[in-house]
């Protein structure tokens, strides 16, 4: 019986006691579940701080990007009126040094010409001295007398066409005095626009530097800046995707426009009824071919292949990065950087056809040109663009000034040339 007791009671131990461990493991697993929950709680909420920190810099970074886009491209449109206004002055000096000539010139003439009516009136005076009636009088031979009359009147009539003849050239040189006062005005308005010009130009760059400024501050790592590279370059193949299309759809359209006028000139030849219809008519078709051959002569748009190692420079300076270099992390350059100074010159390597003029971010004021057969060659930094979109252009001609748009320290030129759509090493191809 007391066994029987022992074991019950040990039983009721037992419960007993696994009642009052789930009690207490209840009792602590409440606060464990609450803390860990918190925890999660806090961590979703520094992941949301975090990411709307992050989209909030990335808003500020791409409004300061948009900024600097922004400033760059009244700095282009400044530097254009500047380059405007320099050809401008260049011409009005060209005509003034012209007037300033044909002025001295004039002048020289009327020396001359003075003399010559001075020469004439002293003629005329010893020859009135020996007058017709003084002759006459004398009895002098009528042969003699009616010769020296004929002298007379060769001398008057030579002094009048020699005083209007002064008369003229005096009226000449008021008038180039009255074109180049005129010339001189322009000119003097010309250079206060252009000290106006580079005072807003200043301005703009120091707007832009500004800028400039705040964006690298937003770059904090190298991955950042590593990261922003590869996305220009992403923007640019983009780019240069849309000119092939658009070269490609100017090249069909082209086409088509031909076969179409060749076609509507054929008809015309078979429509004519008459000899004179039907000549006029194949003139006009061989007047098309004419033009057709002219405009594939100026920009034959034959490609870069046979031209291999001819073509021209776009700048001549140092270059700073060469194609395939490394540029920052595994990222290697497509193209090439030179350093120039601000506002040089850019060239065209080769004829060709404008497909691309436009502000790329990380590139600046980039221009396009494409050569035929797939070929390409791309011009960035530039401080302004000479060209637009469907223009042609000749070899050796200039296309833009050098710049540092697109954000970069110091002035130069990024080139590159593409075969295909593919980057290729432009050094080889250069004469």
């Amino acid at each position: 019986m007391r066994d029987m007791i022992r074991k019950h009671l040990n039983k009721k131990i037992r419960a007993s006691a696994l009642c009052t461990g789930a009690l207490l493991c209840m009792a602590f697993a409440v606060p464990c579940a609450a803390s860990s929950q918190n925890q999660l709680d806090g961590v979703k909420q520094e992941i949301s701080r975090q990411k709307n920190q992050l989209a909030s810099k990335q808003k500020k970074y791409n409004s300061l990007q948009q900024a600097l886009k922004q400033h760059e491209l009244n700095i282009a449109k400044t530097a254009n009126d500047i380059h405007a206004t320099n050809n401008q002055l260049a011409t009005i000096k060209r005509t003034i040094d012209k007037l300033n000539a044909e002025q001295a010139e004039l002048e020289q003439k009327q020396q001359q010409q003075k003399a010559v009516v001075a020469s004439l009136l002293n003629a005329q005076f010893r020859q009135g001295q020996d007058s017709d009636i003084a002759s006459l009088l004398s009895g002098e031979d009528s042969t003699r007398l009616d010769r020296m009359t004929t002298y007379a009147e060769h001398i008057s009539k030579a002094r009048v066409e020699a005083i209007d003849a002064l008369d003229a050239t005096q009226t000449e040189i008021q008038m180039k005095v009255h074109e180049l006062k005129e010339q001189k005005t322009e000119q003097q308005q010309a250079l206060n626009a252009l000290k106006q010009q580079k005072q807003t130009l200043d301005q703009q760059q120091q707007s832009r530097q500004k800028t400039l400024s705040s964006i690298k501050s937003q770059i904090t790592s190298g991955n950042e800046d590593l990261a922003e590279l590869q996305a220009n370059e992403k923007r640019m193949i983009a780019a240069i995707a849309k000119a092939k299309a658009e070269a490609e759809r100017r090249a069909r359209e082209e086409a088509e426009r031909r076969a179409r006028e060749k076609a509507a000139a054929e008809a015309r030849i078979k429509a004519a009824k008459e000899a004179k219809e039907r000549a006029a008519a194949e003139a006009e078709a061989r007047e098309i071919d004419q033009q057709y051959a002219r405009q594939q002569a100026r920009v034959p748009m034959d490609g870069l292949a046979r031209h291999k190692g001819k073509l021209y420079w776009p700048v001549k300076g140092p270059i700073l990065h060469n194609y395939g270099s490394l540029q920052r992390g595994q990222l290697h350059w497509k193209g090439m950087v030179f350093s120039k100074p601000l506002g040089s010159q850019v060239r065209a390597i080769y004829s060709g056809r404008i497909v691309f003029a436009d502000w790329l971010r990380g590139y600046g004021l980039m221009i396009g040109i494409d050569h035929g057969k797939g070929d390409m060659s791309f011009y960035g930094y530039n401080q302004t663009l000479l060209k637009k979109v469907g223009d042609t252009v000749q070899a050796g001609e200039p296309i833009a000034l050098v710049g540092d748009s697109g954000g970069q320290e110091k002035p130069g030129l990024y080139f590159e040339i593409r075969r295909k759509g593919q980057p290729t090493n432009p050094k080889p191809w250069l004469d």
